[in-house]
């Protein structure tokens, strides 16, 4: 038996032990995985193979950290708000059996599939996940054999780089099975992205014979068609191929909807135009498949050029590609629009047009013909939200957070100053040269033909060197992970600096030439000599990985699994820099370069990636490490879609680096922190059946923070934006540390609170508070001076609040306010006789940021910038929640606590069936009860406003 083949079978006999394990009730830890027991029952059934006990050793290694990640825990289900009509039954039980998709035989696509998921090692949670979360998709469209028509849109949403192929390819191989003879995946606008989804779903779906006993990817598990194992299962047939996007005359003469076809195609005016005249010549030619054949679109990106710019104008408008793609749908009477993306705002908040009556008009040479449009691609039958496993890396891990606290930071955010002479946003008119000025009147935006960038900023060349680093790193780790199914063979760089092909192909040029001097220093330089490139090598280290490459497992979350990630020191990645340098391309790749990145699965690339908007969406960057991120964009959902950082990062995750400004940053911790906002609501939507995808975009439309973040086009699709803070905390974590600025808030805020003081009540030693029927007294204190950044805060200004309130008085809502001073902090006292308040006063300690690593991009702002980040990462100023209890009865207290741990046991069963009732009931004892647990339980009349008194020098 060959090595891997002895390693899945050892695999399957602790997959037995595992079994063995649960059945008596014993949880699976990482003791289990260590213990003497299970490597002594691996020798015995070994034995036989008379390995040598230094092999035996090497293997049992390998397959238990794969087994480790095979059988980790910790997936949430995915969640759906549906249109409340019932269309799943066509799709139970009985009909799950006679697909065969109950059984582990490989004569159905969507079983085929599974087996080489976890073949891939795949874990058994995420398949099994992805199992169940395209079956609850699949339910939701239409029954592709019944002779009624149908059209069905909806929309699954999950996190950048999540792995929503795998969920869509799911859904394909599903709709194979089922009888969708028509199949086409709109995959992105650029050629690049096409070509990768293409090679994708040859590999995932079709399974294509390649040459006589040699099939591709599923097919190498079991050949469909006349040259496969199963000859009866029709083969799934791939008009389009990786190097050809769908044109008209690539169709061969004997072609016919009596196969299942799938298409892979570009979003783009021409392909479109062609696919559509081709259809419809050959459905007018036969008549009968318009009747019979079912129509799939899968929209990857879906809210990117699909969407109607020019909904707003009217029933009657449509942009180019969205009125082809509902003239596409239209061409059929049966038919699904599906589609996948990770940021869902302009999905939801697109029109919801009727059918137009006006035909939409294709040229076609010197005439002009007219097709019938379908109604808007709004998802108004479901939209799906798919959660990821625990070692997905997102925002959440890099950004701000306001209902996942308990997440860590991980350290590998770099902030950056430095690159503004080399990659300006705006120059001086004047002078002519770049500057951090933003006043329109004395500068002007950067355009393609200023000569930039001339060099290289200092921290790009650090980044360059980091990425060396890097691959040195994984050079050391490739021993214990070369032979699993883990092993990333690629590395990648990427540098997204500017929208302009000029400045990205010069800046090619620049660091083209800085790492030819790297290799060659290198190369001639000793390494003892600490004047040598080694020695500053040596330095980088120090700065960027030593700390965190030491700790890394103090900053993985509690759920994350990396067997493969291992110390390493510099004297051990020393050696092997002259081979990491070896054979990096760098490419800039755009239109004008011609430079493309391919990653060959028998051999490893090295890329630098000086990136455009080709690498902006949807594309994946195998190997990425580090990435160098100064691109100035105002579309913050844009930008978000812009983080290939993100996703899985097997045994190199304390390899990566994300080097950007605090601009960018901004921009990032308000996306991060909108989605999750939504994401928490369409949680709290999924519990209520009544709720429908309408409703969900109601409520987006009206979230303070999605106005800052779609573009303008989508907005403009309803005539009037009403923002509410409904069910909002508003709270100001971010203090300019100016002295006059605190001298003025405080004095008077103590002034004003010296003529209110006899109206305040003390509670539990703990609040002074004052209960007021009166917005008047509330607005009296939202209007005095502060000291909030009001760059980032809303309490830049609290007259849109003040307008809200104003309104809700109007309805008879928020009319009972309380006014709570918080009384009990462990800072200093504030004795009420000599000073303004109406009882004794501690203040309340929000400590500075530290210098550890988690902490530096809020160090830099608080030193460079004087501006104070209370809690950092966290987007909270509330300690806990308790705070939030005063308004509430003991009975009330006791509901919301119970509500709360309720939910969160039945969400721990669901995403660990392993746990037991104790460690549920162990894990639910340690929550932290939110403030939104008690807010949620106040009545519509009531208000809370809560004033901490920050003690300044515990800043410092």
């Amino acid at each position: 038996m060959t090595n891997r083949e002895l390693i899945d079978f050892i695999k399957t006999l602790i997959t037995n032990q595992i079994s063995i394990q649960i059945a008596t009730g014993k949880p699976i830890t990482r003791d289990f995985f260590e213990s003497e027991s299970l490597y002594s029952h691996i020798t015995t059934h070994l034995s036989p193979f008379n390995l040598s006990e230094e092999r035996l050793s090497s293997l049992f290694e390998t397959a238990v950290k794969e087994a480790r990640l095979k059988h980790q825990s910790g997936m949430s289900p995915s969640i759906s708000i549906n249109d409340n009509i019932d269309f799943g039954d066509w799709l139970d039980d009985k009909k799950i059996n006679e697909l065969g998709w109950s059984k582990d035989l490989l004569s159905n696509y969507r079983t085929r599939y599974f087996a080489y998921l976890r073949k891939l090692g795949r874990s058994d949670e995420y398949i099994e996940e992805t199992k169940r979360s395209s079956i609850e998709i699949i339910k939701k469209l239409g029954n592709p054999l019944t002779k009624e028509p149908f059209f069905r849109k909806g929309l699954v949403v999950g996190g950048v780089q999540m792995g929503k192929t795998a969920n869509f390819n799911a859904v394909i191989n599903s709709a194979v099975d089922l009888g969708y003879d028509l199949i086409i995946v709109l995959s992105g606008i650029m050629e690049d992205l096409r070509k990768q989804t293409q090679k994708r779903i040859e590999t995932d779906v079709v399974g294509k014979f390649v040459k006589e006993g040699v099939f591709l990817g599923v097919g190498k598990d079991a050949g469909f068609g006349p040259r496969g194992e199963y000859k009866d299962v029709m083969q799934v047939i791939s008009i389009t191929s990786e190097d050809t996007d769908f044109k008209r005359t690539m169709l061969g003469a004997d072609f016919t909807l009596n196969s299942r076809n799938i298409l892979i195609c570009k979003k783009n005016t021409s392909v479109l135009k062609n696919l559509i005249l081709w259809l419809n010549d050959y459905l007018t030619t036969n008549k009968n498949k318009m009747e019979e054949v079912p129509l799939l679109i899968i929209d990857d990106e879906a809210d990117n050029a699909s969407l109607n710019n020019l909904g707003h104008k009217g029933i009657e408008y449509a942009s180019t590609i969205n009125g082809h793609i509902r003239a596409l749908l239209a061409l059929f009477r049966k038919k699904v629009y599906l589609g996948y993306t990770a940021t869902p705002f302009g999905n939801v908040l697109q029109d919801r047009h009727e059918s137009p009556s006006k035909k939409w008009p294709i040229k076609v040479k010197d005439t002009v013909k007219e097709f019938e449009q379908e109604s808007s691609l709004f998802p108004n039958d479901f939209i799906e939200l798919l959660f990821p496993p625990p070692n997905y890396v997102g925002a959440k891990n890099y950004f701000k957070t306001k209902y996942h606290d308990h997440i860590k930071t991980l350290p590998l955010i770099e902030p950056i100053k430095d690159f503004i002479n080399d990659f300006p946003y705006r120059i001086n008119i004047d002078t002519n040269n770049p500057t951090k000025d933003t006043y329109r009147a004395t500068t002007r935006s950067v355009n393609k033909d200023d000569d930039f960038p001339k060099k290289l900023p200092e921290s790009l060349k650090d980044a360059i060197m980091c990425y060396i680093i890097s691959i040195g790193v994984r050079l050391h780790r490739k021993k214990n992970i070369i032979n699993t199914n883990f092993y990333q063979p690629h590395n990648t760089m990427l540098i997204h600096v500017s929208r302009f092909t000029s400045w990205q192909n010069k800046t090619k040029e620049l660091v083209s030439d800085y790492l030819q001097t790297i290799i060659n220093d290198l190369n001639n330089d000793s390494p003892s000599d600490p004047k040598s490139i080694y020695s500053k090598f040596e330095q980088i280290w120090y700065k960027y990985y030593a700390n965190i490459i030491e700790n890394i497992l103090d900053y993985l979350p509690d759920d994350y699994e990396d067997p493969f990630i291992s110390p390493v020191t510099f004297n051990e990645i020393k050696p092997l820099l002259i081979s990491a340098s070896k054979n990096i391309d760098v490419c800039a790749v755009n239109s004008a370069s011609g430079d493309t990145l391919s990653y060959p699965e028998d051999s490893e690339k090295k890329y630098i990636a000086v990136g455009g908007n080709k690498l902006s969406r949807g594309f994946t960057l195998e190997g990425l490490s580090i990435n160098y991120f100064v691109r100035n964009t105002s579309i913050a959902d844009t930008l978000l879609q812009m983080g290939r950082w993100f996703g899985y990062r097997p045994g190199y995750i304390d390899c990566c680096r994300l080097f950007t400004d605090e601009k960018a940053l901004d921009r990032f911790d308000m996306t991060s922190l909108t989605i999750e906002d939504l994401e928490q609501r369409f949680i709290e939507m999924n519990r209520n059946p009544v709720n429908t995808p309408e409703t969900f975009a109601l409520y987006v439309l009206s979230h303070p923070g999605v106005i800052q973040i779609t573009r303008s086009s989508i907005l403009k699709n309803t005539k009037e934006v009403r923002l509410t803070y409904s069910d909002h905390l508003i709270q100001t974590t971010e203090f300019l540390i100016d002295k006059k600025r605190i001298e003025t808030a405080w004095k008077a805020f103590s002034s004003h609170i010296n003529k209110i003081k006899d109206k305040f009540t003390l509670i539990n030693s703990e609040y002074a508070v004052f209960d007021t029927n009166s917005t008047s007294d509330l607005f009296a204190i939202l209007d005095l001076p502060n000291t909030f950044n009001a760059i980032n805060n809303v309490g830049n200004s609290y007259e849109p609040l003040k307008r809200f309130i104003s309104a809700c008085n109007l309805a008879g809502k928020l009319k009972k306010w309380s006014i709570v001073i918080k009384t009990s902090g462990k800072g200093d006292s504030l004795k009420h006789n000599t000073s303004c308040f109406p009882t004794p006063i501690t203040t309340t300690i929000r400590r500075g940021p530290s210098q550890k690593p988690t902490d530096k991009r809020w160090w830099d702002k608080l030193i460079d910038d004087n501006i104070f980040v209370a809690g950092g990462k966290s987007a909270n100023i509330l300690g806990g929640g308790q705070d939030m209890q005063i308004r509430l009865t003991q009975s009330q207290i006791e509901e919301a606590i119970k509500e709360l741990r309720d939910n969160k046991s039945k969400e721990y069963k669901e995403k660990n069936k392993e746990l037991t009732k104790d460690e549920i009931s162990k894990k639910i004892n340690q929550i932290s009860v939110p403030e939104n647990v008690f807010r949620n339980k106040m009545s519509e009349e009531e208000g809370i406003l809560i004033i901490y008194l920050l003690e300044t020098k515990a800043i410092f």
